[in-house]
């Protein structure tokens, strides 16, 4: 489903979820839809940004590629994507219409996938101000389908520390990401009572892992098994897992 983004401040950065658009407090910027999805049978699509402020912005647009290595992320400059237009303004009350098209074949096996960044250029400073301008900045996910058919095989781990803690690891198998939004843990004996809930937030590419480490509030983990429920873009995944030791 198309509903998330990652909103960045210039001077700092938060993932903020919502549905069917993103908006911008300071500068009440909404982008519809999130995230944007191409491939071979549909290789354009269209983004649409509404000023709902009281002041034009110039916003302009810069395409990154979107890796994934040991569980961080990895942006680099990239031209597989045309867009257009690359820089507008944007009077207040009113919207614009950014094209996407892709500029290369898809990958024969792998999902490809993109930040689109949509970055505010301030306008100059009026005489005598000595305060702070923050640019605002949003980072629209842009994914392209492989050619073969999606595979989206997750495979769980869970690792008992020694401080009683579990680290939960998410390895994506597959060849399409996943958006996981929340992680529940609970024993697999009492699956209803909840021992531990943790907001995710993070997407995980084809062939890329991420891990999390929860602090159950019951205190150290006993048993040596671990039920898992974790909300997705593909629904609710459920796993029950040996408990490994550190």
């Amino acid at each position: 489903m198309r509903r998330f983004a990652h909103l960045f401040l210039l001077l700092a950065a938060a993932l903020l979820p919502t549905f069917f658009s993103v908006q911008a407090p300071a500068d009440s910027l909404s982008v519809t839809p999130i995230p944007v999805k191409l491939g071979k049978n549909s290789p354009t699509d269209a983004i649409t940004l509404r000023n709902n402020g009281q002041m034009p912005v110039v916003i302009q647009v810069d395409l990154q590629s979107w890796t994934q290595r040991e569980g961080e992320d990895i942006y680099e400059p990239s031209r597989d994507l045309l867009v257009n237009p690359p820089i507008f303004t944007l009077p207040p009350g009113q919207s614009q219409i950014v094209r996407l098209g892709l500029h290369r074949p898809v990958d024969p096996q792998r999902e490809l996938a993109y930040r689109l960044y949509l970055q505010e250029v301030p306008p100059p400073p009026q005489p005598g101000f000595t305060g702070l301008q923050i640019a605002l900045r949003l980072g629209i996910p842009v994914f392209a389908a492989p050619a073969a058919p999606y595979n989206k095989a997750l495979k769980w781990h869970a690792v008992r520390t020694r401080g009683g803690d579990v680290r939960v690891a998410l390895d994506n198998v597959g060849n399409a990401h996943v958006h996981v939004f929340e992680i529940k843990l609970s024993q697999p004996a009492d699956s209803e009572r909840i021992l531990y809930t943790h907001q995710a937030h993070a997407y995980v590419l084809a062939g890329q892992f991420h891990s999390w480490t929860l602090q159950p509030k019951s205190g150290p983990w006993t048993g040596s098994r671990v039920q898992i429920s974790a909300l997705t873009d593909r629904g609710v995944v459920n796993a029950e897992l040996p408990l490994e030791r550190e």
